[in-house]
């Protein structure tokens, strides 16, 4: 838990947050950066030269091999 003087202090803060985009495009300008999607088909076994990004680390603990998804 936090002290009084902890939630003092906080209480000072201005957090500065985003308001929702809403409009004709919202929502439909492609990000910058390049990223993969959240779901996954399936795994394979990692091979040397492969994104590290992209190896599930649960697999890892799972099956102690290097898996990667696809």
């Amino acid at each position: 838990m936090l002290s009084p003087a902890e939630l003092n202090l906080l209480s000072r803060l201005d957090l500065a947050y985003r308001r929702p985009v809403s409009g004709l495009y919202a929502g439909e300008r492609r990000s910058p950066r390049a990223a993969r999607s959240p779901e996954f088909a399936d795994f394979r076994p990692y091979v040397a030269g492969d994104d590290f990004r992209q190896i599930d680390w649960r697999a890892y603990a799972r099956l102690e091999r290097l898996m990667m998804r696809l």
